[in-house]
């Protein structure tokens, strides 16, 4: 593999994340609004 890959990767890794932990906190909060906290 080359460099330019490696760093094509782990860029699109590092934006699955921060989508991933997007979702998660619109799911936190969705839940917390139908509990009504």
């Amino acid at each position: 593999m080359q460099r330019d890959q490696v760093l094509a990767i782990l860029t699109k890794h590092q934006e699955a994340i921060k989508n991933y932990g997007t979702q998660v906190a619109s799911y936190k909060l969705w839940r917390c609004q139908l509990a009504n906290c």
